[in-house]
């Protein structure tokens, strides 16, 4: 799970690229395969061979500035059109991206799937980004979502998912916690 600062570095750098480089298209951020405290940020490449290096030189002074003031390491994962995932929470489909490193059991899954189709029903401009577990016990479950523009909705949410989740934990004994994330980060955040 990312802390406050890194989606907030990761924000940044996103408007940067997309400033730069309007033609790519960021795919998503996802834990580094050995180093899950690696980000690595794939985007589509630019078909132009140029426009390849020219990303590859801004990314690379970009994350090594990151690297050296903050200490996150990012990797920007340049990916062909055709490698780039189509299903989850960018395209509106209701069924959940779950992390590969988070071992989930059937009723786990169960449970979060229904409570995401509850939350939908309820707050359909909501969308779902990924789940992961928690930052501090990786027996917690994190769900994070989009959050709603107006604030009133925000209360509402967290309101309904704070009782739904109580519900959970005290039925079944699995804490889980919706995180409402800003969608510009939520939707470059998504775990395919």
């Amino acid at each position: 799970m990312l802390n406050l600062k890194q989606e907030e570095l990761i924000q940044q750098f996103i408007a940067d690229l997309r400033k730069n480089f309007p033609e790519a298209t960021i795919v998503n951020v996802v834990p580094g395969p050995e180093n899950p405290q690696e980000l690595w940020i794939r985007v589509v490449a630019p078909e132009n061979e140029q426009r390849l290096f020219e990303l590859a030189e801004f990314s690379a002074n970009r994350t090594m500035d990151i690297l050296l003031d903050y200490g996150y390491y990012f990797l920007v994962v340049p990916t062909a059109k055709s490698e780039a995932p189509t299903n989850g929470s960018a395209n509106g489909s209701s069924s959940l991206p779950f992390e590969s490193e988070m071992m989930l059991n059937y009723k786990q899954e169960e449970l979060i799937q229904q409570l995401a189709d509850e939350i939908q029903q309820k707050f359909p401009e909501v969308r779902f980004i990924d789940v992961g577990p928690g930052a501090d016990n990786p027996n917690d479950i994190w769900i994070r979502v989009t959050e709603p523009k107006e604030e009133a909705r925000m209360l509402e949410l967290m309101e309904f998912c704070s009782s739904k989740t109580t519900d959970i934990l005290l039925d079944y004994g699995y804490h889980m916690l919706v995180m409402p994330t800003p969608s510009e980060v939520g939707l470059a955040l998504k775990v395919s």
